[in-house]
């Protein structure tokens, strides 16, 4: 067997039982993107509520969380997903002896 060292927690999500197939399957469910939107709004709306000492601190804080929360869901949705090998592309270049 060979067995690869060190691998990251979607790697050991993607090679454990039948995860892949269960979580396109969860991820496809219109209740589920449904889910996802209004969480988003609800956190985004927790987020422009908290009350502002240092507006700008404030501001900037609230923008990275809504990044990090946006970043979660986008890693959340795309768990199953494996990355696709490159295929061999067949370098065009000039033709210099003429």
């Amino acid at each position: 067997m060979n067995e690869i060292t060190n691998t990251t927690p979607k790697f050991r999500f993607i090679e454990s039982g039948n995860n892949v197939t269960q979580h396109r399957k969860m991820v496809d469910q219109p209740e589920f993107q449904r889910a996802c939107d209004f969480a988003m709004l609800s956190f985004s709306l927790a987020v422009s509520q908290t009350p502002i000492t240092q507006e700008e601190l404030s501001l900037g804080a609230a923008g990275l969380k809504l990044r990090g929360a946006q970043d979660f869901l986008s890693i959340f949705r795309n768990l199953s997903e494996q990355p696709k090998v490159p295929s061999n592309i067949v370098p065009v270049g000039l033709n210099h002896r003429t």
